[in-house]
């Protein structure tokens, strides 16, 4: 505080620059910036508990406030603009980690769609199997249906052949029923039943016979 009022005292050339602000346009006592210095000095003093203010300062009333901001009399620590330079770090690691976070999240993500397209492609594999062996006894089942079926029919259409044949048209335009020749079954058994009753006939005549030869002697 001594040195500043010791300069601001001391009678100056207009020749000489100015110690503070290195013009040549004003004396020491003019220059702009002693009541920002002086503010400083007069802050560093109150932290240390010695600073009393001087009325009888040229300069001490005229101080204006937005001196303080002046890129010259900045007397502010630089710990901001180091945090305002740490920001772009911390940024750049945060976008670093949300890229790796989002890069396992896309990993997992087609790992289960790959496990879960595989199960699927086992389950239409297993419907398919499925349905093949069941349209395979589908096809079974109709085809014997089908022979079945026709195998009727051809019976029907040979029933249906020699019913027709056994009606004649006379000329006189009156139809005549022949005798519709038997089955071959039918014509079988009544053969086997006439044997039997030539059998038992024969059998019957032995015996008559053999009464009489018994009565004659």
């Amino acid at each position: 505080m001594h040195e500043v009022q010791a300069v601001a005292e001391t009678p100056v050339q207009i020749q000489q620059s100015c110690p503070i602000c290195q013009s040549y346009e004003q004396l020491v006592e003019e220059c702009p910036t002693i009541p920002a210095i002086n503010e400083m000095f007069g802050d560093q003093a109150n932290v240390i508990g010695q600073f009393r203010p001087n009325a009888n300062a040229p300069y001490g009333n005229t101080y204006n406030s937005s001196w303080r901001n002046h890129p010259n009399f900045s007397w502010k620590p630089r710990a901001p603009q180091y945090q305002q330079l740490a920001q772009p770090s911390q940024q750049a690691s945060s976008l670093e980690q949300a890229i790796v976070n989002l890069s396992k999240v896309m990993g997992d993500f087609v790992g289960d769609q790959k496990a879960i397209n595989a199960q699927l492609s086992q389950r239409i594999d297993s419907v398919e199997n499925t349905l093949n062996k069941r349209m395979d006894g589908m096809q079974n089942d109709l085809s014997q249906k089908i022979d079945n079926l026709q195998y009727s029919i051809s019976r029907l259409t040979n029933l249906n052949t020699v019913q027709e044949k056994a009606l004649i048209t006379l000329r006189s335009g009156k139809k005549v029923e022949l005798p519709t020749p038997k089955p071959q079954v039918e014509e079988e058994e009544e053969e086997e039943e006439t044997k039997k009753s030539e059998e038992i006939k024969g059998k019957k005549k032995d015996i008559s016979e053999r009464k009489r030869t018994m009565i004659q002697h």
